[in-house]
């Protein structure tokens, strides 16, 4: 999120009357590896800069940026666990294995956000 929005990017969104955005995240912004329940092996499971300590410090910073102007943020697991398409942005550049690990990586992923961020307004 870093270098890509910031404090003035709502305030514009707000002046143009926009009340709400999609945050798109990777699963690699909450977990680490070793945190998934059922971790694959190969490339498309490694560790992910920046890791998920700076990606949440990042996302709880945006979260303010949007309450303090009353904007609501959907935020969207866009790259679960294992990559679904096998394109880079879902983070499993050339083949997805989502289906082969179940979906309990995806709900470790989608608690820990909750836990981490799942109580801000």
């Amino acid at each position: 999120i870093d270098g890509w929005i910031g404090e003035e990017h709502f305030d514009w969104m707000v002046g143009k009357g926009i009340n709400a955005v999609r945050l798109p995240l990777g699963w690699w912004d909450v977990l680490r590896p070793h945190e998934l329940p059922n971790p694959g092996s190969g490339a498309a499971w490694g560790e992910m800069a920046p890791g998920p300590a700076p990606a949440l410090r990042a996302i709880r910073r945006l979260l303010d940026w949007a309450e303090a102007r009353g904007v609501v943020v959907l935020l969207d697991l866009h790259g679960a666990p294992g990559g679904q398409n096998g394109k880079e942005h879902s983070g499993c550049a050339g083949r997805a294995e989502w289906h082969r690990y179940s979906i309990d990586n995806s709900l470790a992923v989608l608690r820990r956000l909750m836990d981490e961020v799942g109580e801000h307004p």
